[in-house]
C-alpha cells in the first residue's frame, strides 16, 4: 500500500503539492479558486499534465468533471435537495462510502477497494492522506480528493453567502 499526503488548500491562488512517503513532491497541483472557468492541473514529478479537473460554468447547480490521462472519468454533481447538500458521483464505476464533506471515506471501483482518504490535522494543520491500495488507480483517487475537496470549499462558500 501507497500513502500520499496533501495539505487541505485546493482554495490556493496558484499552486499546492501532494507528497508522497518521502515526503517528495508527487504531484504539483496547479489552478485555484480564482480561475475561471475553475480549473485545477494535476502535473506528475516530470511537470507532464496527468490529470484535470474542472468545475462548469454558468450551471444551476455546482458540477466538477475529472479527466484522467486525457480521458473524461467521472463527474460529481449537487443534486437539488432541500435539507442538506447531497452530490453524486457518476462514472467509471467509482463509489465513495463514507462521509466526505468531512474527508473520511473510502474509493470502491466496480465493488472492488481502491483506497481510502482521511483528514488529521497535523501540527495544526489540516492534512488528508490517500491510502492507495490499487496503484493503477493512483490518478482517480488523486483527482477524487482533489475534486471532493473543491466540492467542500465550494459548499462552504455557498453556506457562507446565504448566511450573509
Amino acid at each position: 500500500m501507497k500513502t500520499l499526503h496533501m495539505g487541505g488548500n485546493t482554495y490556493a491562488i496558484k499552486e499546492f503539492f501532494i507528497r508522497d512517503e518521502q515526503d517528495e513532491v508527487a504531484y504539483t497541483i496547479e489552478g485555484g479558486f480564482l480561475h475561471l472557468p475553475r480549473e485545477f492541473k494535476v502535473l506528475d514529478r516530470d511537470g507532464q499534465q496527468v490529470a484535470k479537473i474542472t468545475k462548469k460554468i454558468f450551471s444551476l447547480l455546482p458540477r466538477f468533471f475529472v479527466e484522467v490521462e486525457g480521458q473524461d472519468v467521472l463527474t460529481i454533481k449537487k443534486e437539488r435537495s432541500f435539507l442538506k447538500a447531497h452530490y453524486t458521483i457518476e462514472g467509471a464505476n467509482i463509489e465513495v462510502q463514507g462521509n466526505w464533506m468531512d474527508m473520511q471515506f473510502e474509493v470502491l471501483c466496480k465493488g472492488e477497494h481502491i483506497g481510502r482518504v482521511k483528514e488529521h490535522f497535523v501540527k495544526g494543520r489540516r492534512r488528508y492522506f490517500i491510502e492507495i491500495e490499487d496503484e493503477s488507480k493512483e490518478l482517480i483517487l488523486v483527482a477524487i480528493v482533489i475534486a471532493v475537496d473543491c466540492v467542500r470549499v465550494d459548499h462552504r462558500l455557498e453556506e457562507d453567502l446565504t448566511h450573509l
